[in-house]
């Protein structure tokens, strides 16, 4: 069965970002963000995979609202 890395996570935040700050996250500096249907993840410690160069970084700093 999967359990999660961090069971002591902070609960989601409830601030909007548009899609201009969310941009932001992107990779590029300490945080990458990904939003899923209105709700954003901090996905930073998965640099690895969301990082720049990195196969899901198409994801990072985006929407994705058709998932």
């Amino acid at each position: 069965m999967m359990s999660p890395e961090n069971p002591n996570l902070a609960p989601p935040k409830s601030d909007p970002f548009t899609p201009e700050a969310l941009a932001e996250y992107d990779g590029r500096g300490d945080k990458i963000y990904v939003a899923i249907k209105g709700t954003v993840f901090d996905v930073s410690a998965k640099g690895e995979m969301y990082g720049p160069g990195k196969s899901y970084n198409i994801f990072a700093g985006k929407g994705l609202h058709y998932l």
